[in-house]
């Protein structure tokens, strides 16, 4: 009995995922448990392939990349002070001495 749990785009997609550098996992038919493979064999009748799931970022986390990435932005148009327009979508607001995304 042939193992098909995939259409083809979709195993394209698993294929070109591992060819750009992500983790893949694989899973057999008689086994339904997922494990990490580093020269998956392709053997799409017998096994089933992924990407290997990446962890969820937690709120705090991603508060703390955004806050990251915007002082970034923020110390850019400091040093440019007579400058309101910080590049992207980042403004700086000489009266009330904030930043704001537009």
């Amino acid at each position: 009995m042939a193992f098909h749990s995939k259409n083809l785009q979709e195993q394209i997609d698993v294929m070109k995922g591992f060819e750009n550098g992500e983790a893949v996992e694989a899973s057999s038919e008689l086994d339904a448990t997922w494990a990490s493979v580093r020269r998956p064999t392709w053997n799409w009748h017998v096994c089933d392939y992924r990407i290997k799931p990446r962890p969820p970022i937690s709120r705090k986390d991603l508060r703390s990349d955004i806050n990251d990435q915007l002082g970034e932005m923020s110390n850019d148009c400091l040093a440019a002070t007579h400058r309101e327009h910080c590049g992207s979508d980042v403004y700086y607001d000489t009266s009330h001495s904030r930043f704001y995304v537009d």
